[in-house]
């Protein structure tokens, strides 16, 4: 048995990270959802009210939408696979020397 020349795999943060795209994907749709059932308030003037709901909601949606893009561009920098000689805790392949 011998080590094997070439052990690429696939590189696991890029799965760690779209874990992290998905889950904050749903977070935002539910955020959008919150948004959009939220009624505007206003004061007897008219005035749009401070403090309201709707202006919470709407900020955690712009938090939200700024970390996904960053996610996204994390994303497009890692490579698509990794030599394991690399990783820490990954053991490499074996191959059957003839």
């Amino acid at each position: 048995m011998s080590e094997r020349a070439q052990q690429d795999i696939a590189n696991p943060a890029i799965k760690a990270l779209d874990e992290q795209l998905r889950t904050t994907q749903a977070q935002l749709a539910g955020r959008y959802t919150q948004h959009a059932e939220s009624k505007p308030g206003t004061n007897k003037e008219g005035t749009p009210r401070g403090n309201r709901k709707q202006q919470r909601i709407a900020a955690q949606i712009a938090a939200g939408a700024a970390e996904l893009a960053q996610l996204e561009a994390n994303g497009t920098q890692l490579p698509a696979s990794v030599d394991v000689a690399t990783l820490a805790d990954y053991r490499s392949f074996k191959a059957i020397d003839n």
